[in-house]
């Protein structure tokens, strides 16, 4: 059985209890950037190689509500002129190998080229390509893809963020300093003359307590001009060090920030630093709900499940129907408190083509393009080098497929990510330095994220990757488990993936 819920990660509702119809987003371009409205109605402006980093303002709710602070663009009434790098809605970093994005004014993010923009339905997607460049020497290159949705109640923004060095590895220094960032209408304040805000986060925490803290999502609400508004912001489960801490003053400022551990737990200084190195990229993923009037705790956190909810989690009490196999070996088995388990058991005499696993279970209910997996594994065999498990994608029939390879010790058969294509493996990553340590009964939780060509295998530690590599050879494919000789258990099974097709009726094997 299979439980899916195509993910929310690019579009939008009032909430999955309180459906509501979808209306056509615009987009045009200006000389500043681009324009976004709902039928008359603006909606937002990118505002992109006018200034030091590329912003939205102004960004406007359903009931016509300017949601965040125009200062420095534009000084109202009421606005404190303080803080003049927090322009409405950013993203950037106080420490990025020792440079300041946040308030630096030598440090900047420019277009590569100019933002374009795509319909997909009635929503608009804007896709664009900055240059982190400190001083004079380039840092990162993002790859920013921002979809803008909307129904008569609700204003919904995505972005999906993708960070990739420019050549050395770069370092996210331990600062409160950034990231992704609002500053909000004064009347959302929590404390000052115009205050007129409340907030909380996921976890019940309210007012001026939310800062520091950590959590799923934070929203803030209060009347701006006389009309009850709400703002939403939403982590994603697969961004660094989910749930994020919330760097959210009560001046107007609400930031999610994965790398300020010093200053919001008063930690030792560095704590947060993290290195994203030299070849590999990290994609952050957030939502921004705007919402006409104030929004009840259930219905964000119901819209939140929905948007950061798998796209497919297998039940395994469906047993091993869901799965291609090339031995009787597998079986599903019931462990109580524990849940199912799918088991990889003793036996088998399948032989692939070329030189490869083959104890295997694909999972027979989608084929997968782009995908995020993450499950637990439990390896039950004996120790020896090659104490292996094996987790296969992109596999298009008998001898052609991927899959990585995790065992005790590396060589250049063992502990790797393989392409097996019409032709014996090939290895694709450096081996690394040590293999896995399986450890005797344990589980251990393992994350596989394909993007485009990038390739990256977690183990335990999902923040820094074990084994990355680069290869495009394969595209949509089926996913499983398996094993060249073991013995081993997996469950808690999901997919993340905006890349699916219905169920594969025929096997490979």
């Amino acid at each position: 059985m299979i439980i899916a819920s195509l993910v929310w990660l690019l579009c939008g509702d009032v909430s999955p209890n309180h459906p509501a119809t979808a209306l056509q987003v615009d987009a045009r371009v200006v000389t500043s950037g681009i324009e976004v409205t709902v039928g008359d109605k603006p909606f937002l402006t990118l505002n992109e190689g006018v200034g030091r980093i590329p912003y939205c303002w102004p960004v406007v709710g359903p009931n016509g509500a300017i949601v965040t602070r125009g200062y420095p663009m534009k000084h109202s009434a009421g606005e404190a002129r303080d803080h003049p790098h927090h322009q409405s809605l950013w993203f950037a970093h106080g420490n990025v190998n020792g440079h300041d994005f946040w308030h630096g004014a030598e440090n900047r993010i420019v277009p590569i080229t100019r933002s374009s923009v795509k319909r997909e339905g009635s929503n608009v997607v804007i896709e664009s390509h900055y240059r982190w460049t400190a001083v004079d020497t380039p840092m990162l290159e993002e790859k920013r893809r921002v979809t803008l949705s909307a129904t008569s109640r609700q204003r919904t923004l995505d972005f999906e963020i993708r960070l990739r060095p420019t050549s050395k590895a770069v370092r996210f220094g331990d600062t409160k300093e950034g990231s992704f960032a609002m500053r909000l209408h004064p009347a959302l304040r929590l404390k000052g003359e115009v205050a007129g805000g409340h907030a909380r986060t996921s976890t019940g925490v309210t007012g001026p307590s939310v800062w520091g803290k950590r959590a799923s999502w934070i929203e803030y609400w209060g009347p701006i001009d006389g009309k009850p508004t709400s703002v939403a912001l939403f982590d994603h489960p697969l961004n660094l060090r989910y749930p994020t801490w919330w760097h959210a003053r009560t001046y107007g400022l609400v930031a999610a920030n994965p790398f300020g551990i010093h200053d919001f737990e008063s930690k030792p200084a560095g704590t947060g630093d993290w290195v994203l190195d030299e070849n590999s990229e990290r994609v952050f993923r957030y939502r921004v709900v705007i919402t006409d009037g104030e929004v009840d705790v259930t219905s964000t956190t119901t819209h939140w499940s929905s948007w950061s909810a798998p796209a497919v989690t297998v039940d395994l009490a469906g047993g091993v129907r869901q799965f291609f196999s090339t031995t009787e070996a597998w079986s599903v088995e019931d462990r109580g408190a524990d849940g199912h388990s799918l088991i990889l058991g003793e036996g088998g005499t399948y032989n692939p083509p070329h030189r490869s696993p083959g104890r295997i279970a694909l999972l027979n209910t989608h084929a997968f393009g782009d995908f995020t997996a993450e499950f637990d594994a439990k390896q039950t065999g004996r120790e020896y080098g090659h104490r292996d498990l094996c987790f296969f994608f992109g596999v298009r029939d008998a001898a052609n497929y991927y899959y990585v390879h995790l065992a005790t010790k590396p060589d250049d058969h063992a502990c790797n990510v393989f392409l097996v294509d019409d032709a014996p493996r090939r290895r694709l990553a450096k081996v690394p330095a040590k293999g896995v340590d399986w450890g005797e009964n344990a589980w251990h939780r393992i994350r596989v994220v394909r993007s485009g060509g990038s390739i990256r295998v977690y183990y335990d530690d999902l923040d820094t990757p074990i084994l990355q590599a680069e290869d495009a050879t394969h595209g949509v494919g089926l996913v499983g488990f398996g094993s060249f000789d073991d013995t081993g258990e997996f469950k808690n099974i999901r997919l993340w993936s905006q890349s699916t097709t219905p169920p594969v009726t025929t096997s490979p094997f």
